[in-house]
Protein backbone atom coordinates (compact mmCIF):
# COMPACT_ATOMS: atom_id res chain seq x y z
CA UNK A 1 0.00 0.00 0.00
CA UNK A 2 1.23 3.41 -1.07
CA UNK A 3 2.70 5.12 2.44
CA UNK A 4 0.58 7.85 1.49
CA UNK A 5 -2.58 5.87 2.23
CA UNK A 6 -0.57 4.89 5.66
CA UNK A 7 -0.20 8.38 6.43
CA UNK A 8 -4.10 9.08 5.58
CA UNK A 9 -5.27 5.97 7.88
CA UNK A 10 -3.19 6.99 10.58
CA UNK A 11 -4.25 10.87 10.60
CA UNK A 12 -8.01 9.49 10.55
CA UNK A 13 -7.18 7.15 13.35
CA UNK A 14 -5.37 9.70 15.41
CA UNK A 15 -8.16 12.35 14.99
CA UNK A 16 -10.76 9.59 16.58
CA UNK A 17 -8.80 9.29 19.77
CA UNK A 18 -10.76 11.14 22.60
CA UNK A 19 -9.25 14.78 23.02
CA UNK A 20 -10.46 17.36 25.37
CA UNK A 21 -14.31 18.10 26.46
CA UNK A 22 -14.13 21.40 24.29
CA UNK A 23 -13.24 19.45 21.29
CA UNK A 24 -16.22 17.79 18.98
CA UNK A 25 -16.25 15.68 15.92
CA UNK A 26 -17.63 14.92 12.75
CA UNK A 27 -18.05 13.07 9.66
CA UNK A 28 -19.67 12.96 6.48
CA UNK A 29 -20.04 11.02 3.13
CA UNK A 30 -21.11 12.53 -0.17
CA UNK A 31 -21.41 11.04 -3.68
CA UNK A 32 -21.91 13.17 -7.12
CA UNK A 33 -22.81 12.73 -10.28
CA UNK A 34 -21.23 14.64 -13.70
CA UNK A 35 -21.51 14.49 -16.83
CA UNK A 36 -18.17 15.32 -17.22
CA UNK A 37 -15.08 15.54 -15.35
CA UNK A 38 -13.25 19.06 -15.51
CA UNK A 39 -10.53 19.99 -13.00
CA UNK A 40 -9.23 23.26 -12.96
CA UNK A 41 -10.73 24.13 -16.69
CA UNK A 42 -8.89 20.95 -17.74
CA UNK A 43 -11.01 17.79 -19.20
CA UNK A 44 -10.12 15.15 -17.62
CA UNK A 45 -12.85 12.62 -18.60
CA UNK A 46 -15.99 13.37 -21.66
CA UNK A 47 -17.99 10.72 -20.50
CA UNK A 48 -20.24 10.85 -17.13
CA UNK A 49 -18.20 9.96 -13.66
CA UNK A 50 -19.39 9.11 -10.09
CA UNK A 51 -17.39 10.97 -7.60
CA UNK A 52 -17.64 9.90 -3.81
CA UNK A 53 -15.93 10.71 -0.92
CA UNK A 54 -15.87 10.06 2.53
CA UNK A 55 -14.37 12.36 5.82
CA UNK A 56 -13.99 12.82 9.39
CA UNK A 57 -13.43 16.18 11.26
CA UNK A 58 -11.97 17.04 15.13
CA UNK A 59 -14.05 20.46 16.05
CA UNK A 60 -11.25 21.95 18.73
CA UNK A 61 -12.43 25.53 19.83
CA UNK A 62 -12.17 28.22 16.77
CA UNK A 63 -11.10 25.39 14.51
CA UNK A 64 -12.15 22.66 12.02
CA UNK A 65 -9.56 19.73 11.18
CA UNK A 66 -10.58 18.08 8.50
CA UNK A 67 -9.45 14.67 6.60
CA UNK A 68 -10.84 12.34 3.93
CA UNK A 69 -10.59 10.37 0.90
CA UNK A 70 -12.13 11.32 -2.80
CA UNK A 71 -12.22 9.14 -5.42
CA UNK A 72 -13.76 9.65 -9.45
CA UNK A 73 -15.32 6.45 -10.89
CA UNK A 74 -15.95 6.15 -14.82
CA UNK A 75 -19.12 3.46 -14.90
CA UNK A 76 -19.14 3.65 -18.92
CA UNK A 77 -16.54 2.38 -20.67
CA UNK A 78 -14.81 5.52 -22.87
CA UNK A 79 -14.53 5.58 -26.66
CA UNK A 80 -11.34 5.32 -28.52
CA UNK A 81 -11.58 9.33 -28.80
CA UNK A 82 -12.83 9.88 -25.56
CA UNK A 83 -10.79 11.66 -22.49
CA UNK A 84 -10.46 9.10 -19.39
CA UNK A 85 -9.00 8.96 -16.31
CA UNK A 86 -9.54 5.54 -15.67
CA UNK A 87 -8.14 3.94 -19.19
CA UNK A 88 -10.16 2.00 -21.55
CA UNK A 89 -11.98 -0.47 -19.19
CA UNK A 90 -13.30 2.30 -17.22
CA UNK A 91 -13.56 2.06 -13.28
CA UNK A 92 -11.13 4.19 -10.76
CA UNK A 93 -9.88 6.91 -12.30
CA UNK A 94 -8.31 8.61 -9.61
CA UNK A 95 -8.02 9.19 -6.03
CA UNK A 96 -7.41 11.55 -3.39
CA UNK A 97 -6.77 12.06 -0.08
CA UNK A 98 -6.64 15.45 1.77
CA UNK A 99 -6.08 17.03 5.41
CA UNK A 100 -6.73 20.77 6.24
CA UNK A 101 -7.40 23.22 8.90
CA UNK A 102 -9.72 25.81 9.11
CA UNK A 103 -11.14 28.76 11.13
CA UNK A 104 -12.62 32.06 11.13
CA UNK A 105 -11.55 35.44 12.05
CA UNK A 106 -13.83 37.86 12.39
CA UNK A 107 -15.62 38.13 8.41
CA UNK A 108 -12.49 35.95 7.22
CA UNK A 109 -12.70 32.35 6.41
CA UNK A 110 -9.30 31.22 6.07
CA UNK A 111 -7.97 27.40 5.37
CA UNK A 112 -4.39 26.05 4.85
CA UNK A 113 -3.67 22.22 3.61
CA UNK A 114 -2.22 19.48 1.83
CA UNK A 115 -4.11 17.16 -1.25
CA UNK A 116 -2.23 13.87 -2.43
CA UNK A 117 -3.18 12.99 -5.53
CA UNK A 118 -3.09 9.63 -7.17
CA UNK A 119 -4.04 9.41 -11.16
CA UNK A 120 -4.63 6.30 -12.34
CA UNK A 121 -4.47 6.46 -16.09
CA UNK A 122 -4.26 10.27 -16.83
CA UNK A 123 -4.62 9.87 -20.72
CA UNK A 124 -4.67 14.04 -21.74
CA UNK A 125 -2.90 15.89 -24.05
CA UNK A 126 -1.54 18.12 -22.18
CA UNK A 127 -0.04 17.22 -18.94
CA UNK A 128 1.86 14.46 -16.74
CA UNK A 129 1.41 11.12 -18.22
CA UNK A 130 -0.22 8.21 -16.58
CA UNK A 131 0.15 6.72 -13.05
CA UNK A 132 1.20 10.18 -11.63
CA UNK A 133 1.14 10.33 -7.94
CA UNK A 134 2.03 13.82 -6.95
CA UNK A 135 0.83 16.50 -3.95
CA UNK A 136 -0.22 20.39 -3.24
CA UNK A 137 -0.25 22.20 -0.31
CA UNK A 138 -2.85 25.24 -0.04
CA UNK A 139 -3.63 28.45 1.45
CA UNK A 140 -7.24 29.89 0.72
CA UNK A 141 -8.78 32.89 2.24
CA UNK A 142 -12.84 33.60 1.76
CA UNK A 143 -14.21 37.39 2.73
CA UNK A 144 -17.61 37.33 4.26
CA UNK A 145 -18.92 40.84 3.71
CA UNK A 146 -22.40 39.71 4.66
CA UNK A 147 -24.61 36.00 6.09
CA UNK A 148 -25.06 35.03 2.41
CA UNK A 149 -21.95 36.43 0.11
CA UNK A 150 -18.69 35.79 -0.25
CA UNK A 151 -15.43 36.29 -2.13
CA UNK A 152 -12.43 34.17 -2.31
CA UNK A 153 -8.88 33.22 -3.76
CA UNK A 154 -7.17 30.58 -3.13
CA UNK A 155 -2.94 29.36 -3.72
CA UNK A 156 -2.01 25.90 -5.10
CA UNK A 157 1.45 24.69 -4.97
CA UNK A 158 2.08 21.25 -6.72
CA UNK A 159 5.45 20.44 -5.13
CA UNK A 160 6.50 17.12 -6.28
CA UNK A 161 5.61 16.48 -10.40
CA UNK A 162 5.09 20.07 -11.48
CA UNK A 163 6.77 22.53 -9.27
CA UNK A 164 3.99 25.68 -9.96
CA UNK A 165 1.41 27.65 -8.80
CA UNK A 166 -2.13 27.89 -9.69
CA UNK A 167 -4.54 30.18 -8.00
CA UNK A 168 -8.32 30.54 -8.22
CA UNK A 169 -10.75 33.86 -7.28
CA UNK A 170 -14.11 33.43 -6.50
CA UNK A 171 -17.77 35.03 -5.42
CA UNK A 172 -20.89 34.02 -4.90
CA UNK A 173 -24.21 34.87 -3.74
CA UNK A 174 -26.75 32.83 -1.81
CA UNK A 175 -30.22 33.65 -2.35
CA UNK A 176 -32.83 31.98 -0.24
CA UNK A 177 -35.87 30.51 -1.96
CA UNK A 178 -38.30 28.63 -0.13
CA UNK A 179 -38.14 27.22 3.79
CA UNK A 180 -40.34 23.92 3.76
CA UNK A 181 -40.13 22.24 7.49
CA UNK A 182 -36.90 21.71 8.56
CA UNK A 183 -35.24 22.18 4.91
CA UNK A 184 -34.29 25.28 3.03
CA UNK A 185 -34.19 25.56 -0.65
CA UNK A 186 -31.31 28.25 -1.97
CA UNK A 187 -30.61 29.26 -5.34
CA UNK A 188 -26.65 29.99 -5.42
CA UNK A 189 -25.03 31.52 -8.67
CA UNK A 190 -21.19 31.81 -8.43
CA UNK A 191 -18.26 32.75 -10.95
CA UNK A 192 -14.51 31.56 -10.60
CA UNK A 193 -11.05 32.32 -12.74
CA UNK A 194 -8.25 30.36 -12.29
CA UNK A 195 -4.19 31.57 -13.55
CA UNK A 196 -1.82 29.67 -13.77
CA UNK A 197 1.75 31.21 -12.15
CA UNK A 198 4.18 28.32 -13.11
CA UNK A 199 1.92 24.94 -14.31
CA UNK A 200 2.47 25.43 -17.73
CA UNK A 201 4.72 23.01 -19.48
CA UNK A 202 8.76 24.92 -20.08
CA UNK A 203 9.22 24.76 -23.99
CA UNK A 204 13.06 24.96 -23.29
CA UNK A 205 13.17 22.11 -20.87
CA UNK A 206 10.05 20.33 -21.37
CA UNK A 207 8.93 19.92 -18.11
CA UNK A 208 5.89 18.72 -17.23
CA UNK A 209 3.38 20.60 -16.97
CA UNK A 210 -0.77 21.05 -16.79
CA UNK A 211 -0.81 24.54 -19.21
CA UNK A 212 0.10 25.62 -22.35
CA UNK A 213 1.28 29.00 -21.68
CA UNK A 214 0.81 30.59 -17.70
CA UNK A 215 -2.08 33.55 -16.71
CA UNK A 216 -5.57 32.93 -17.38
CA UNK A 217 -6.72 29.42 -17.59
CA UNK A 218 -10.19 29.96 -17.73
CA UNK A 219 -13.54 31.50 -16.44
CA UNK A 220 -16.38 29.69 -15.07
CA UNK A 221 -19.78 30.42 -13.78
CA UNK A 222 -22.02 27.97 -12.23
CA UNK A 223 -25.77 28.15 -10.97
CA UNK A 224 -26.34 25.63 -8.26
CA UNK A 225 -29.94 24.53 -6.21
CA UNK A 226 -29.21 23.72 -2.77
CA UNK A 227 -31.62 21.75 -0.83
CA UNK A 228 -30.18 21.87 3.07
CA UNK A 229 -31.42 20.41 6.44
CA UNK A 230 -29.52 19.46 9.49
CA UNK A 231 -27.29 16.75 8.33
CA UNK A 232 -28.64 15.86 4.38
CA UNK A 233 -28.00 18.42 1.77
CA UNK A 234 -28.90 17.65 -2.14
CA UNK A 235 -27.92 20.17 -5.24
CA UNK A 236 -27.92 20.08 -8.70
CA UNK A 237 -25.87 22.61 -10.82
CA UNK A 238 -24.71 23.67 -14.13
CA UNK A 239 -21.74 25.12 -14.92
CA UNK A 240 -20.39 27.17 -18.47
CA UNK A 241 -16.96 27.71 -18.81
CA UNK A 242 -14.83 30.13 -21.15
CA UNK A 243 -11.57 28.12 -21.88
CA UNK A 244 -8.69 30.31 -22.28
CA UNK A 245 -5.44 28.22 -22.26
CA UNK A 246 -5.07 25.61 -24.61
CA UNK A 247 -5.00 22.78 -22.65
CA UNK A 248 -8.14 24.05 -21.36
CA UNK A 249 -9.87 24.10 -24.56
CA UNK A 250 -9.00 19.82 -25.25
CA UNK A 251 -12.25 17.87 -25.18
CA UNK A 252 -11.25 15.09 -27.08
CA UNK A 253 -8.26 12.68 -28.12
CA UNK A 254 -9.18 13.32 -31.62
CA UNK A 255 -8.15 17.23 -31.63
CA UNK A 256 -11.90 18.67 -30.65
CA UNK A 257 -11.38 22.09 -29.50
CA UNK A 258 -13.71 24.32 -28.39
CA UNK A 259 -13.67 28.18 -26.36
CA UNK A 260 -16.96 27.03 -23.81
CA UNK A 261 -17.78 24.01 -22.54
CA UNK A 262 -20.81 22.85 -20.00
CA UNK A 263 -21.57 20.19 -17.55
CA UNK A 264 -23.96 19.76 -15.06
CA UNK A 265 -23.68 17.99 -11.99
CA UNK A 266 -26.46 16.35 -8.96
CA UNK A 267 -25.36 15.38 -5.46
CA UNK A 268 -26.06 14.18 -1.88
CA UNK A 269 -23.92 14.48 1.19
CA UNK A 270 -24.69 12.92 4.83
CA UNK A 271 -23.27 14.35 7.91
CA UNK A 272 -23.13 12.90 11.66
CA UNK A 273 -22.08 15.10 14.62
CA UNK A 274 -21.12 18.90 13.79
CA UNK A 275 -20.86 19.12 10.61
CA UNK A 276 -17.42 19.26 9.38
CA UNK A 277 -16.58 21.41 6.25
CA UNK A 278 -16.45 19.82 3.24
CA UNK A 279 -13.51 20.33 0.39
Amino acid sequence: MHKFVWRALLTIAWLMVPQPADAQFGAGADVVVRSRYVWRGITRTTKPVVQPSALVAWLPRGWTITTGVWASVEPIRPGAADLTGAGTDGGTGEVDYWIEAHTRVRRFDVRAGHIRYDLRHEQTVVGPGSGIETGEVYTGVLFLPGRLTGFGATLYWDYDVVDGVFATVDGFQHVPLVQAGNWIITLTPRIEAGVSMGQAIDPETGAPGYFVDNGLAYVSGTTAIFANEQRWSLHVSTSLQYNHDEATRVNRLDGNKRKTKAWIDAGVSYAIGSRPRTR
